[in-house]
């Protein structure tokens, strides 16, 4: 069993989403945006390194959990698809990004062993909730004044990653004591390492100092 609670919220997006969807506080309207791109190439590359990752896994508990984060993890993903499908419509090459992106971590994959790779996995879950609560601590100032959809995408998807911190801790931890050949702890920081500059590079790509050119009418 887990107590991971896997949230199903039927968000809507359509071509009124604005590209910058928080005025008030535009710095944040982008990073955000730029998270939402990330956050689509990244899940997909987390669960599939976390189906690979399974049989290694002994614990019927560790299993659930791990089951359980595949499918949040799943979840968010189609969240923020339907966001940035809502803004390909309406700017049409973001999707070049979008491209870059998602290449960068099938590049990551491909590249790295699974060690490496559930090393990369675990230190990011491990980073992004304390970055993510921080900004629910201010959702006052960085959420609350933009677009109530968009807003409200990124608002649950940060409680669930503050919410389900001590078990993704957990099921990571578990991961690589599953194998008998699990690297040591100064290995995987230097995978980590090593996958974190592409995936950088590519996430600053274009997005952040874009200027998409909107679609022509029809």
């Amino acid at each position: 069993m887990t107590d991971l609670q896997i949230r199903k919220i039927p968000f809507r997006f359509d071509d009124t989403v604005p590209f910058q969807w928080n005025p008030e506080n535009p710095e944040f309207g982008l990073v955000a945006n730029a998270i939402g791109v990330l956050v689509v190439a990244m899940e997909k590359m987390i669960v599939s390194v976390t189906r690979k990752v399974m049989p290694r896994i002994r614990n019927p508990e560790v299993k659930a959990e791990a089951d359980a984060f595949l499918r949040q993890e799943a979840l968010h993903s189609r969240a923020h698809q339907l966001h940035l499908a809502a803004l390909v419509e309406r700017w049409p090459g973001l999707q070049q990004t979008n491209d870059e992106v998602d290449e960068s971590f099938r590049r990551l994959e491909r590249e790295h062993d699974l060690d490496g790779c559930v090393a990369y996995i675990a230190a990011l879950e491990a980073t992004f909730p304390a970055l993510f609560e921080l900004s629910l601590e201010h959702r006052d100032a960085l959420l609350s004044p933009g677009d109530a959809r968009v807003a409200s995408l990124f608002a649950s998807h940060f409680v669930e990653e503050s919410k389900a911190r001590a078990d993704i801790r957990r099921s990571s931890a578990a991961c690589p004591r599953a194998s008998s050949r699990s690297r040591s702890r100064a290995s995987c920081v230097r995978s980590c390492r090593a996958i974190a500059r592409p995936t950088s590079r590519s996430s600053r790509s274009r997005l952040p100092g874009s200027r998409p050119t909107r679609a022509a009418s029809t």
